[in-house]
């Protein structure tokens, strides 16, 4: 079955006894040893008792073997109950294409995906970029559970900009993985302008706007005056699905040239559950409508080259690229090696 072209699964067999030991035994002793300790017999034993080829799928990368699925599909929820990837196979984005197929499915039988991760894995990380949360804490293990998304209407609605309503907006994740960066490049010595190149990265990072200093949402209360910001939140079933954040005549935020009041979207996430639905176009439009409203004549926007994403979002929804600054982030340790791009919607 295809998942990518890159990505697919085949059915195990008792023929892949030996490399799904191997893949048991390489990559999660590590994370075995230090809560149970690893008696290598013992373990081998388990593992010939236990083996069900029936119960596995071998994750395929580009037709070779490169780890292991195990799924059960319970009465409430679409359980995770193996994955592993091999080593020379990870950071490849094979993990997230996987799981991202298995939201996918959970979303269609309205049921959520769960799994259980070792305490001390780094696998949690990936779980929780991909918008797995904590539902129950046991002494070796957490069990975690994706948003449960059930279809039905989703509301959008205007909230002050509290305390309280930016620990909702902030529980939407908005973590993603860099893979290829916008390279600016100018054009006759720059009497021609410039363009932007989509240029591959030699290997993927993975980016995490909340993990910046003043990043979180709750944390804003303390850098602004609030005052004259909105923020939105799409709901459904009282579930926080994506939010944006927009603030209206910020003195010396993001100042382009032109005459008017602006609007500045200075946030806009969605639930990685609930991606390609159209829910960050209906957030804009309600932006959009804000501003207006607030008799702002532009909407402005700030991206980085390194989300692509978010650039051919915004590209998409009717913002021109107004400003390129390569050195907007030359203080900040993390993002360094960023350039800021200035997007621009006229509201006229």
């Amino acid at each position: 079955m295809g998942i990518t072209d890159k990505v697919s699964l085949r059915p195990a067999t008792a023929g892949d006894f030996d490399f799904l030991w191997e893949l048991h035994r390489r990559e999660l002793r590590p994370y075995v040893t230090p809560i149970w300790g690893w008696d290598e017999a013992w373990q081998l034993n388990h593992f010939q008792e236990r083996f069900d080829p029936g119960a596995r799928q071998i994750i395929l990368f580009e037709g070779l073997d490169a780890g292991a699925l195990g799924v059960e599909w319970q009465k409430d929820a679409l359980y995770i109950a193996y994955i592993a990837v091999k080593g020379e196979f990870q950071g490849r984005g094979i993990g997230t294409a996987v799981i991202r197929d298995l939201l996918r499915q959970a979303h269609e039988q309205t049921v959520p995906l769960a799994l259980s991760v070792l305490k001390g894995n780094p696998a949690r990380g990936l779980y929780e970029r991909l918008g797995f949360r904590v539902t129950r804490e046991e002494e070796t293990r957490y069990w975690m559970e994706a948003l449960s998304i059930r279809g039905g209407p989703v509301l959008v609605r205007l909230h002050p900009a509290s305390t309280e309503t930016l620990m909702q907006y902030g529980s939407i994740p908005i973590t993603f993985e860099v893979r290829s960066i916008l390279e600016p490049r100018l054009r006759e010595g720059g009497a021609g302008g410039f363009e932007l190149r989509e240029v591959e990265l030699p290997g993927p990072y993975v980016k995490e706007y909340d993990a910046l200093p003043g990043g979180r949402p709750e944390s804003w209360v303390d850098q602004f005056d609030l005052d004259k910001w909105a923020i939105f939140l799409a709901e459904e079933d009282n579930a926080c699905l994506a939010g944006a954040a927009v603030a209206r005549d910020i003195p010396g935020l993001f100042p382009l040239p032109g005459l008017g009041s602006q609007a500045v979207l200075w946030d806009i996430r969605v639930h990685p559950a609930v991606r390609g639905r159209g829910i960050g176009t209906r957030l804009i439009q309600e932006v959009v409508a804000w501003a207006r409203d607030q008799g702002c004549q532009r909407l402005i926007a700030e991206t980085q080259n390194s989300n692509v994403p978010a650039c051919r979002f915004y590209a998409r929804r009717g913002f021109e690229l107004r400003a390129i600054d390569r050195f907007a982030y030359v203080g900040e340790s993390q993002t360094a090696h960023e350039i800021m791009l200035l997007w621009q919607k006229s509201l006229n």
